[in-house]
């Protein structure tokens, strides 16, 4: 009872939400203060939200020149949040199949529509003059890809009747959709208990939303989706193995360099953009550097006994906390005098505890019915976010932000995709071209034979 309770609290406030966001593009369009920006003024005060120096303040000039655009993205996405949380009652979509699948079709084009409208405004904004600044709108630009990328693979698995792909596609959808509502709940809960204005609490809470709700999907598919269509065997993974180890073998060389080079001022390659307020503290980078190494030594023989259904091994379970020790000792060393590092600062205490709960579940939670440990391989996948950041601080020092900037944005968009790949992969999801390549490829060979 206590945990269903939680799951209907969680879907008032969703549904609340999504018909407040609805009611916000109406509220733009009408000139007017919304009804949610009412009720957190209400709740924190009136300063927090309308004030001088709020959030508000600074983006309602860009919200007046693109209502429509930045209207339709809040209405539409508020309609995709409300209507999709009916999606995850497995007693609706077992009972009315087709108010599923209808309701199912308003939510695919309600979120494509809403991404877009949400990049259409993203051109229209200058990025130094965005929300909470460039690493904000650097993530606005990365969730709205990698929404749009889960929806285009969750459609595809529908039409192909892969049924299973299809609930894990969406699970993560809604998890993109979920960072909204998810976000107001942080501000309130932030604003009550820090000094810190709306327009920092924006990036430092946005920092983390993604985690907050990739987590929360996660479980849901581990207590109730997995467990509601059949099973499918385990097969081997659809990550090459070659694949597998040049990641790992890249985030040790990254986690190398950062938390062990870069600290002591040797072989810097970002030393031209770089502060020494930039620098990971010696102590915790070094133990960040060396778990991550000794976590990807193990991998070779890990990743083969998650994907079978075992547990981490010892090495690998020493190695994660190892990490999350060293993730929540940086984050809690942070600047808040600076926005970003403490935006940074929140993430990877966040980050840091994203582990603990992950190895916690990949040791005590039953095997997927796909046969693999599937937190195993989530917390694991999590762990190859050095593997992105170097990619990723290129493309935010080329647009022009600074290297704090640059680095929260690294931070934020790269532990985004390699949790998902971790989740896909550990509940059974398929990307679908290579479904169809592998489909073909019979085909292929056949008439290669004959035509010879």
């Amino acid at each position: 009872m206590p945990s269903r309770t939680v799951v209907g609290l969680c879907a008032v406030v969703v549904v609340a939400f999504g018909l407040l966001a609805v009611e916000h593009g109406f509220a733009l369009a009408a000139g007017r203060r919304d009804l949610f920006s009412q009720l957190l003024a209400w709740l924190v005060s009136d300063a927090f939200v309308f004030g001088p120096d709020s959030l508000l303040r600074s983006v309602q000039p860009y919200y007046d020149a693109a209502y429509v655009r930045i209207g339709l993205h809040m209405a539409l996405g508020g309609t995709a949040v409300s209507l999709g949380a009916l999606q995850f009652v497995p007693a609706l979509r077992r009972r009315w199949r087709r108010l599923h699948r209808v309701t199912g079709f308003i939510v695919w084009v309600a979120t494509g529509a809403s991404m877009l409208m949400g990049m259409a405004y993203l051109v229209f904004v200058p990025m130094q003059h965005a929300a909470s600044g460039p690493a904000f709108y650097l993530g606005l630009w990365a969730l709205d890809l990698l929404t749009v990328f889960l929806l285009w693979q969750a459609v595809a698995a529908a039409i192909a009747r892969d049924f299973r792909s299809h609930m894990v596609w969406m699970a993560m959808v809604y998890a993109a959709l979920l960072t909204a509502p998810m976000l107001r709940v942080d501000w309130w809960i932030a604003g009550l208990l820090s000094d810190f204005n709306l327009r920092v609490l924006n990036l430092t809470t946005g920092a983390f939303v993604f985690l907050q709700t990739t987590l929360l999907m996660g479980l849901w598919l581990t207590r109730v989706g997995d467990r509601d269509l059949p099973a499918r065997k385990a097969g081997d993974s659809v990550w090459p193995r070659w694949l597998v180890l040049g990641i790992s073998a890249v985030t040790a060389l990254s986690a190398f360099q950062e938390g062990l080079l870069t600290p002591q001022g040797i072989a810097d390659v970002f030393s031209a953009w770089r502060s020494s307020g930039d620098k990971l503290p010696v102590g915790y980078g070094a133990c960040w550097a060396l778990s991550t190494i000794a976590a990807m030594a193990t991998v070779p023989r890990n990743w083969k006994c998650l994907l079978d259904g075992q547990r981490p091994g010892p090495v690998l379970t020493c190695a994660t906390l190892g990490v999350a020790l060293a993730a929540a000792g940086i984050g809690m060393h942070a600047d808040p005098t600076v926005p970003a590092h403490l935006a940074s600062g929140w993430f990877l205490v966040s980050y840091a505890a994203f582990l603990v709960i992950g190895l916690a579940l990949a040791h005590r939670a039953a095997p997927a019915t796909t046969g693999r440990n599937a937190w195993g391989l989530t917390t694991l996948a999590a762990l190859w976010l050095p593997s992105q950041l170097p990619v990723l601080l290129v493309l935010g020092l080329s647009v022009g932000t600074t290297f704090a900037e640059a680095m929260t944005q690294a931070l934020v968009n790269g532990v985004g995709g390699v949790i998902v790949a971790g989740l896909a992969t550990g509940f059974g999801a398929k990307l679908r071209f290579l479904v169809t390549l592998n489909r073909r490829r019979p085909a292929l060979d056949a008439k290669a034979a004959a035509s010879a």
